[in-house]
């Protein structure tokens, strides 16, 4: 069996950093520099690893400060039905603009969106990082 690359083996380390506290939420992500002096890598690695946890909005970039562990949000549930298909994806900047106008706060830089379709055909945009889903069995 192989092992994992590198920066997959780096992020799943500060995954388990943020979600046991040792990197708190708020908090300064360590720069590139000394993540690869501690970790022994190269600076690709540290950048790799970062773009994975930016993506899964663990982290965001702070202009002039750097990564910050990303304050993690209430969740709201959505309810699934039989039939329904669910994709994530990066939204556009337009649709950045709509969903901070419907929602009441800016989707950052990283969070994916919930794309929802029913059975019907009708599409709904959800923030990624405020909603999780509930499958129904429910028609």
């Amino acid at each position: 069996m192989h092992e994992a690359p590198g920066y997959h083996q780096l992020a799943d380390l500060l995954r388990t950093q943020i979600a046991d506290g040792t990197l708190p939420a708020g908090a300064r992500m360590p720069t590139e520099p000394a993540l690869m002096h501690a970790h022994g890598v190269a600076r690709q690695t540290v950048r790799r690893a970062i773009t994975a946890l930016r993506n899964e909005g663990l982290v965001t970039l702070v202009r002039g400060a750097g990564y910050k562990v990303r304050v993690q949000k209430p969740r709201t549930e959505i309810v699934i039905r039989p039939g329904w298909k669910i994709e994530t994806r990066m939204p556009s900047p337009a649709e950045r603009s709509e969903l901070a106008a419907e929602f009441g706060h800016p989707v950052e830089e990283g969070v994916p969106v919930l794309v929802v379709t029913d059975v019907d055909g009708f599409i709904e945009l959800f923030p990624g990082d405020r909603h999780s889903m509930v499958v129904s069995r429910e028609l």
